[in-house]
């Protein structure tokens, strides 16, 4: 009787060390996880390249405007040159006018997207670098859990052992 307690004690012993498989799985599901947030964060850095980019653009289309302007402006003062000099101080004045409010306008709404797009980017490089982080803390916690499991599977070897010699004991 003494030889079948301490062989259930054996099996017990074993049974502890295979939690140790479960926790190593958990790590590993947890690691997969950060890589997938990892992947969405540099997909948001993206994004936010892309707006930046989408602004210059419209800054530049915005200057583009601009010069049209002032060469319609050019322009109207070329034929009003003909009338007096009212007409042409007036046709000036408008040209002007339009000129800087089209480029308060647009500088102002670039400015504003790329502010956007700089907060997102550096936003989600700072969510990258935190990922980054808990990935590696992840992966040093997954290799000492896989010495661990080394661990208690060189004991498990020792009872699976210790078990077929009682068994051929017992035979």
């Amino acid at each position: 009787m003494n030889q079948y307690q301490e062989a259930a004690d054996n099996i017990r012993r074993i049974s502890k060390a295979l939690e140790g498989f479960k926790v190593a799985a958990e790590a590993l599901d947890s690691i997969g996880s950060v890589a997938q947030a990892a992947k969405e964060a540099e997909k948001a850095a993206a994004a936010a390249r892309a707006e930046v980019d989408s602004a210059k653009a419209e800054l530049t289309k915005a200057k583009d405007d601009a010069k049209k302007a002032k060469e319609k402006a050019a322009d109207l003062i070329a034929a009003a040159e003909g009338n007096a000099s009212t007409i042409l101080a007036s046709a000036q004045e408008k040209a002007d006018g339009i000129v800087a409010q089209a480029i308060e306008a647009s500088q102002a709404k670039a400015q504003a997207i790329v502010d956007r797009a700089q907060a997102t980017a550096d936003k989600a490089l700072e969510t990258v670098a935190k990922l980054t982080e808990s990935a590696q803390q992840l992966e040093s916690s997954a290799a000492a859990l896989d010495d661990e499991i080394k661990a208690k599977q060189s004991q498990l070897d020792k009872l699976n052992a210790a078990i077929d010699a009682l068994r051929a004991k017992l035979g």
